[in-house]
């Protein structure tokens, strides 16, 4: 904490008021002076140098496993950052894997996360793919919100619609993908910390 720093401290005119709450970390935007704060409690406002009402609305909650994001920034009035429905994104600690990807051209491991980890693979035919390990939220089966899962996905390099994908819990510890000639294996590691070089 002692060597965390704004970016840009003179240019910053709102406070960002940080406190524990059990296991979790609270921090929420406030105006230095009542005038920055009319826009109530965990709002900053002032005149921007362009001439417009800047307000600014923020509550970040960090857990050791998890980010709560909300930040709405209005300039004018007009919203140009956040979410439209105004609520909280969550964000997940990324968690290390290591993938075994055997294919036509051989047998290579790498280093991944389940954040969105990639890499090529080149199927029987000879057809160039892209293997994906991502945790995310996903439509749910019964059409009805949203599930959490960690899925494993074969597609076309650039392409966001998955050839063959594979379904896991979101902290599984091992998921496995067996398709077009391409064998994709991803284990948990053990612990957090850097990632070993590929």
């Amino acid at each position: 904490w002692k060597s965390v720093q704004m970016r840009d401290e003179a240019g910053i005119r709102c406070d960002f008021i940080w406190r524990r709450d059990g296991e979790q970390v609270v921090g929420v935007l406030d105006g230095p002076t009542e005038e920055r704060r009319k826009g109530g409690p965990g709002t900053c406002s002032y005149v921007a140098s362009n001439g417009k009402d800047f307000l600014a609305d923020a509550e970040w909650t960090l857990t050791p496993e998890t980010l709560w994001v909300y930040d709405t920034n209005l300039m004018g009035g007009v919203q140009f950052i956040g979410r439209k429905d105004r609520t909280h994104t969550r964000l997940y600690r990324a968690r290390p894997y290591r993938c075994s990807i055997s294919d036509s051209g051989g047998k290579r491991s790498a280093a991944a996360n389940d954040r969105g980890a990639h890499g090529p693979a080149t199927a029987s035919g000879g057809q160039a793919l892209e293997w994906t390990l991502l945790r995310a939220h996903y439509p749910a089966a019964d059409g009805f919100g949203l599930d959490d899962e960690l899925r494993l996905m074969l597609a076309e390099p650039d392409s966001a619609k998955a050839l063959e994908s594979v379904r896991g819990r979101p902290l599984a510890d091992r998921i496995a993908l067996n398709a077009r000639g391409i064998a994709v294996t991803c284990v948990r590691e053990a612990k957090f910390g850097p990632l070993p070089a590929e």
